[in-house]
């Protein structure tokens, strides 16, 4: 490969070669993404292209120089594509960082990984699966057959801002806001509500609920479905995308969230906004809510924010 980019080049390729490489992958990516909803049939082409060292001006949308900010606007494209598709969002391991991206692409041409194995391992496949297509086949029957459909429901972790060292996110009555650690005297702990997995694959609490004397129960039988939910999850390269929430009820209606400053409120079906193009958020698979089609949604019209790209600010 590396003798194929310097007969592209005409010179020493080693800078040129990491950014023309990694904007060849983005461009790629993003075109295939675009056409073709089967990951499998473009991934052929992708491999194929870069072996070849067909790195001409003409396939490159920013030439042969990827910046900071052309890396981030090829991302913010390839997210927009997504979210008009219906997919899930597009994400790169380790945050999308920059820098972390070229050194993989360096790292690659040591090993002398192909193209194609490089890309599959910085931009997740989920990016190019249907959303509700691998809720309804994946996981419906997994929390049903496991008896834990009236137990948790499905969570998308997200986030709607930031919140300070020794805080967490705490529902009351539909609303949430950011509370100190410590509650007030005679106050009741709030309890989790909201559970993702950490780096190191630990089940945490990210939000919280507070209603007195009211508790989730984690006995032996939830801890085994925690397990099982977490092996499916890496089987699929999904932990870092799905988490876990409380049911909420069998009379459940469904909400819609919108943020107002330091508060994310929970709006009622009859309070929901004319135009509200909602991103899914949760989902729950007891008969009654799935026969309503209850689920949980936040307002994505203005400055979408991406799911499954949540950053865990509540702290111990």
């Amino acid at each position: 490969m590396i003798k194929d980019l310097k007969r592209a080049f005409g010179k020493d390729p080693e800078e040129e070669t990491l950014r023309a490489h990694a904007d060849l992958m983005m461009a790629k990516a993003e075109y295939r993404m675009s056409e073709e909803d089967d990951f499998g049939k473009w991934w052929p082409k992708i491999q194929a292209t870069a072996t070849l060292g067909r790195l001409s001006l003409a396939e490159q949308p920013h030439g042969n120089k990827l910046t900071e900010d052309t890396f981030q606007e090829a991302l913010d494209r390839l997210r927009r594509s997504a979210k008009e598709r219906s997919c899930l969002g597009p994400r790169l391991t380790h945050d999308c960082k920059y820098q972390e991206f070229l050194e993989a692409v360096r790292r690659g041409e040591q090993e002398k990984l192909a193209s194609a194995d490089l890309v599959k391992r910085y931009f997740s496949p989920v990016a190019w699966l249907n959303g509700d297509k691998l809720v309804e086949d994946l996981f419906k029957d997994f929390f049903v057959d496991n008896g834990m459909d009236r137990t948790f429901g499905l969570a998308m972790p997200h986030r709607h801002f930031d919140i300070l060292p020794g805080q967490m996110m705490v529902n009351y009555n539909g609303t949430s806001t950011p509370w100190n650690v410590n509650p007030g005297e005679g106050m009741d702990e709030p309890q989790p509500a909201v559970w993702n997995f950490s780096s190191t694959g630990e089940l945490i609490p990210t939000e919280f609920n507070y209603s007195k004397g009211h508790k989730v129960e984690m006995g032996e039988k939830e801890r085994a479905f925690v397990a099982s939910f977490k092996r499916l999850l890496d089987e699929k390269d999904l932990r870092e995308i799905f988490g876990l929430c409380e049911y909420p009820g069998d009379d459940f209606e469904g909400t819609c969230g919108i943020t107002m400053g330091s508060a994310n409120i929970n709006l009622k079906p009859k309070d929901y906004p004319e135009g509200l193009k909602g991103a899914d958020t949760a989902g729950f698979f007891s008969p009654p809510l799935r026969k309503r089609g209850c689920r949980c949604t936040c307002d994505n019209r203005t400055a979408p924010h991406g799911h499954g790209a949540h950053v865990i600010t509540q702290s111990a």
